[in-house]
């Protein structure tokens, strides 16, 4: 994840981020792409969106589930989809990051532009790191608790943290 470069947690590589976001202009010109599926797209607010995305939670963390949707990503562009579901807390974290490599490709690749494509990334959730070296309630204590960004009074369910420092920290 960007940004983390506390304790013992590796930051994700610079050559792994793509700044952007989607645009009104960006994913205009991307529905522009399909003539040929009247009512696939929808304008909710000022983005033109896919009636259809792909959601990244089911799956177990890494291996054959991150290659599937690697290779689903490019498809999906190419038929006409350009909205993205991923989570911190989807299959420990290796959904962000599949999804992030998938797209990353295909931009390089000119399936789509960055500005075309609408990713929903959600917070809120504590998570474990299935990349980690640490076991999993230790990784929860040293990145998050022992660091300040999570107050354990904060906690509800055991899963669940709004705290501001949590969310911009997920953000």
């Amino acid at each position: 994840r960007p940004g983390r470069a506390r304790g013992r947690l590796r930051a994700m590589p610079e050559s792994e981020l793509h700044p952007g976001r989607a645009t009104s202009e960006g994913t205009l010109r991307f529905a522009s792409r399909f003539p040929g599926l009247p009512g696939n797209f929808r304008k909710p607010d000022r983005l033109t969106l896919s009636s259809l995305g792909l959601g990244t939670k089911p799956g177990a963390p890494g291996g054959v589930d991150d290659l599937l949707y690697r290779s689903a990503v490019p498809r999906l562009l190419e038929g006409g989809v350009n909205v993205f579901d991923t989570s911190i807390s989807y299959r420990h974290m290796t959904s962000e990051r599949a999804l992030g490599r998938a797209l990353r490709r295909a931009f390089a690749e000119k399936i789509a532009a960055r500005e075309e494509v609408f990713v929903i990334s959600k917070c809120g959730y504590l998570s474990v790191d299935a990349e980690s070296v640490i076991e999993g309630r230790r990784y929860l204590i040293t990145t998050y608790v022992d660091t300040g960004i999570v107050d354990p009074n904060d906690v509800v369910n055991g899963v669940h943290v709004l705290r501001p420092a949590f969310v911009a920290d997920q953000i």
